[in-house]
């Protein structure tokens, strides 16, 4: 297939196919076809189906190009939804974002604004779906930077939060190192009354766990911060060295 064909011209070139075997060319929507069996073909293949099959009716669907709406359709085909919005914090680029990444590109294929770059045509034969599409050379090449663009963002986060999370667990040893050595902390006796006095003298110093993980410490106490309770343990655990072995 030459990459100067529009989808027009494949729709056309599909309705001499289907006049030609007697087939009815409907334009329709697509929905769930996931959730039926379906066979999946190249264009020129699924051509060969309908002249081989000859079924009543031929199903068609077709998608115009719009800038905007067409980086936010990307974007839901790698997964994003509208509503990670709500939360900065997650790890998606916002459709500005990703539209600001393939701005360049948007500009150069403007001028197909309004003009169909997908087309989808199916039918149905014994209980299964007979699909195949098309996507333009230039809406795909789109596609795929915004998807590397995603992957990207992904990779980079995942190197961020591993950078927090040894950051994290220096801070938190740096912490349970320095609360063993506290006379004060070796003179309580139990976990629960060493919970509450580290909770009262080092409370604001523990981050919080990244995931906002609970535990308990023990077994007549409350659930606390994953991190709280576990610099609260590693203390106790050091004292009890110390003054059991002889060593922190």
């Amino acid at each position: 297939m030459t990459p100067t064909l529009t989808i027009e011209d494949l729709l056309e070139a599909l309705g001499n196919d289907c006049a030609k075997h007697g087939s009815a060319l409907i334009p329709a929507t697509a929905s769930d076809l996931d959730a039926t069996p379906r066979l999946r073909f190249a264009w020129e293949d699924f051509l060969k189906a309908v002249a081989a099959e000859k079924p009543s009716a031929v199903f068609w669907q077709k998608q115009c190009f719009v800038p905007e709406d067409y980086v936010q359709e990307c974007m839901e085909e790698e997964g994003w939804k509208p509503v990670f919005e709500m939360s900065r914090r997650g790890r998606w680029p916002t459709p500005a974002e990703t539209s600001a990444h393939v701005a360049a590109d948007l500009a150069l294929v403007e001028r197909f604004s309004g003009q169909p770059y997908f087309i989808l045509a199916m039918y149905t034969k014994d209980g299964a779906f007979r699909t195949s599409s098309v996507l333009l050379t230039w809406a795909n090449e789109i596609a795929e930077k915004i998807s590397d663009f995603i992957e990207q963002r992904f990779d980079d986060e995942a190197v961020l939060q591993e950078q927090l999370h040894t950051l994290e667990a220096e801070r938190i040893e740096r912490l349970s190192s320095e609360i063993a050595a506290s006379a004060e902390f070796q003179q309580i006796r139990g976990l629960p009354k060493r919970l509450l006095w580290v909770q009262a003298t080092y409370g604001g110093k523990i981050p919080p766990h990244s995931r906002g993980r609970i535990e308990r410490i023990s077994q007549n106490v409350d659930y606390v911060d994953a991190n709280l309770a576990y610099v609260v343990q590693k203390a106790h655990d050091k004292t009890w060295v110390a003054s059991n072995v002889g060593k922190a």
